[in-house]
């Protein structure tokens, strides 16, 4: 004899995502759009709300003219940027490391491994 089915937990959670979504509609959340109902509209295949771009126009799209005066604005919070800091400051004490170490005249030492590797890491281009 087959068991039924517990259907208990997807129903608490259809319950649960119905009364979310009843109550952020009644918080005034303007940003949720209601749902429409598509049962009257017959499902085409292949037909989209929006045309798609194609793979040349989104090329063309993707580079733009260089803005010289706008990227010269920029340059002062550039460089007040840890996104610009922290990667020069590591490279700079990688390569003090490397040097005082020299680690390719102590092979074996876990020191000299980890600056190989620091080495590798950050200063060898990709």
């Amino acid at each position: 004899m087959a068991r039924a089915k517990r259907t208990h937990r997807a129903e608490a959670r259809r319950r649960y995502r119905s009364e979310q979504s009843i109550g952020a509609i009644e918080d005034g959340d303007s940003d949720i759009a209601p749902v429409e109902d598509r049962t009257s509209e017959p499902a085409r295949p292949g037909a989209t709300a929006t045309a798609r771009r194609g793979v040349a126009s989104a090329f063309r799209e993707a580079f733009r003219p260089v803005d010289v005066p706008a990227d010269l604005r920029s340059l002062p919070l550039l460089l007040r940027s840890r996104a610009l800091w922290i990667p020069i400051l590591l490279t700079l004490g990688t390569a003090v490391l490397y040097a005082a170490i020299r680690p390719e005249t102590r092979p074996g030492d876990p020191i000299a491994t980890v600056a190989l590797f620091l080495k590798e890491y950050f200063l060898v281009p990709p």
